[in-house]
């Protein structure tokens, strides 16, 4: 079991202030979507359950697709990994991104299980989990961005309130993916310099950034196999394609009339990344940002579609989650070390930063 005297006590406390957070978020919206019109009728209507089960199944593939690209980055640089394990490891971690209460999450409890099993390459396993996350990332801001130019709402004159609210999320999104493209051919071109000058000034500009850094020899790691992080951006857009038709689905099998399955591909996954915040898995700012993006979309909307799409895809992912509990319960006390390495490799890096500072 982890040792509990060794728990940053003040981490466990700001941990459930988020969750306090979330519920609050929660019970808001759910006070709110029940004072509006329609919503007793759109609860209460028959639903499709076939297309909501469609929708997990959808979902748990989706999810899936994120352990295999993950899978395949490990491999790439010569870490042994079998698929089992990234997939054991996989839905422990989304486990853990729901219900974590210290400071252990669930892409730093996958770094510790590959650093812990191979010691003399720990840089190279804690660098395969940030480009995975860097990968989805820009997956998704380019999902969404393609979405946006092909909605065509840029061509529309003299737009409402609501829609100059959307096509200003969509020139966010497309700011945010062209950034990210640059970084991309900038950090790619650096990787590949010979030249030592080059090297020298890039050692300097990373030192003004630890995320910078991190994320630069991440890559650097795939300088002889840059067709694996191509072929895991290429996952990640699958992953959100099959994230926003799970979402899809669920409005669908649910009463009241759904929007498109292209706007879709619009507001969920800007609704997704809302759902990145450092809530627990996203609980509360996901489902708002729903809810909001889809009341903008449509004004014929059912009273409370959006919230109650989110609420069944929350209910989704959470089943989803429980296959990890199952993980977690067959090898409790692996995982229980792996915790509470986890904890005293944070605290200890937490330490060396702070005396850093001081000096």
């Amino acid at each position: 079991m982890p040792s509990y005297r060794n728990m940053d006590w003040k981490k466990v406390a700001w941990n459930l202030l988020k969750f306090g957070i979330s519920l609050t978020i929660i019970a808001f919206l759910t006070y709110k979507v029940q004072q509006e019109k329609g919503f007793d009728a759109l609860l209460n209507q028959p639903k499709d359950w076939f297309l909501l089960a469609l929708a997990a199944i959808v979902m748990l593939g989706s999810i899936s697709l994120t352990f295999v690209r993950w899978y395949l980055l490990v491999r790439a640089i010569d870490i042994p990994f079998s698929l089992k394990d990234a997939f054991r490891l996989g839905f422990i971690g989304y486990l853990f991104t729901f219900l974590t209460v210290g400071v252990v999450g669930g892409d730093l409890l996958k770094a510790i299980f590959l650093a812990r099993e191979h010691k003399d390459r720990k840089g190279r396993a804690i660098g395969t989990v940030i480009l995975d996350r860097a990968l989805g990332l820009y997956a998704l801001i380019i999902v969404a961005s393609l979405a946006y130019l092909y909605s065509g709402w840029e061509s529309i004159e003299n737009p409402s309130e609501e829609m100059a609210r959307l096509i200003f999320l969509g020139r966010t999104t497309i700011t945010l993916a062209t950034l990210g493209t640059l970084f991309i051919v900038i950090f790619v071109v650096m990787i590949y310099s010979a030249k030592q000058r080059w090297k020298e000034n890039i050692d300097q500009w990373l030192e003004t950034s630890k995320l910078l850094a991190r994320l630069y020899h991440a890559v650097e790691l795939y300088r002889q196999n840059i067709w694996i992080p191509c072929l895991g951006f290429l996952l990640g857009i699958c992953t959100h394609g099959l994230g926003t038709l799970a979402v899809y689905l669920v409005a669908v099998g649910l009463p009241g009339k759904a929007l498109q399955l292209g706007d879709f591909f619009m507001i969920s996954p800007i609704a997704t990344l809302a759902g990145s915040l450092p809530l627990p898995g996203g609980l509360g700012a996901y489902e708002s940002a729903l809810h909001f993006l889809y009341n903008l979309v449509s004004q014929e909307a059912d009273s409370g579609q959006g919230f109650i799409i989110a609420a069944c895809i929350r209910v989704i992912t959470i089943l989803i989650a429980l296959i990890g509990g199952a993980y977690y319960l067959y090898g409790r006390r692996e995982v229980d070390n792996l915790v509470e390495q986890a904890e005293t490799m944070f605290g200890s890096a937490e330490e060396g930063t702070q005396d850093q500072e001081k000096l």
